[in-house]
């Protein structure tokens, strides 16, 4: 890669994050959060300002610094659950779920043209997926189909069809078995992500500068687009940067040169 003069620089490169292991300050190993279209670092910095009186016009004679705030940004297009999780400030955790036979659920007061989750539970609010089996009866009659209802098995949804034998405020009987599976359930809550952050670059053109920063926390950033027209939807992640110890809160690296 070259290196101008000028130092002009065209900015490429990855972002790792390093999760505190629980209950310690200590990064455990670093993940590549993702392809990112913007990553910035900034400061906010506090001062206080001395201004002489003793003649004339008051006049600005000393300033110190007397905090900073520092911060940051991600954009990145790479939806991994364990990002979406920093976005929702909540955890991805693998649920395993066992099969099971002869479940039944019913569901009072159905309407045509709606559809209904199965499945919901305290437990599972979000409701029961990869059904098998799955019947819907009226009283003792059963129904048919495609022609009464329809039927998503891998995300357990019922339509009622319009048209069909299922009549408005009709309560049916949904009878379904459970396949196992696991899959992979996002809680948002209430917890910033912890850790440590390294920036590698990989600039096409300009000095290589790779940033470490000791302790942050990562969260959300602004809105998390569900549909983005004709652009690829991104999740933004804000940083905040503290100071761990007698660590300087963050720390910008050349590549080493041979003697």
């Amino acid at each position: 890669m070259s290196e101008n003069s000028l130092n002009l620089t065209l900015g490429k490169g990855k972002m790792h994050f390093a999760e505190f292991l629980a209950g310690t300050q200590t990064p455990g190993g670093e993940r590549f959060i993702g392809n990112s279209s913007e990553v910035t670092i900034g400061s906010e910095v506090s001062e206080l300002d001395h201004r002489s009186s003793t003649e004339g016009r008051m006049k600005k004679d000393f300033s110190v610094v007397t905090g900073v705030e520092r911060t940051g940004s991600i954009v990145t297009d790479d939806m991994d659950k364990k990002n979406i999780a920093i976005f929702a400030l909540g955890a991805a955790t693998t649920t395993s779920v066992a099969s099971a036979t002869g479940i039944t659920q019913t569901i009072t007061d159905v309407q045509p043209g709606l559809t209904y989750q199965i499945g919901t539970t305290a437990a599972r609010p979000e409701g029961a997926r990869k059904l098998a089996s799955l019947t819907v009866t009226v009283g003792v009659t059963l129904k048919t189909l495609g022609t009464d209802y329809t039927v998503d098995l891998d995300l357990g949804r019922v339509t009622i069809v319009t048209g069909g034998t299922i009549a408005a405020d009709d309560d049916i009987i949904v009878a379904f078995n459970q396949t196992a599976h696991s899959i992979v359930r996002i809680e948002a809550g209430f917890q910033r992500k912890e850790g440590a952050l390294r920036w590698i670059s990989n600039n096409p053109d300009g000095p290589q500068t790779d940033y470490f920063f000791p302790w942050v926390k990562l969260g959300p950033n602004g809105d998390l687009a569900l549909v983005a027209a004709e652009d690829w939807n991104t999740i933004p992640i804000g940083i905040e940067v503290f100071e761990k110890d007698s660590l300087p809160p963050w720390i910008a690296t050349g590549r080493p040169v041979t003697a």
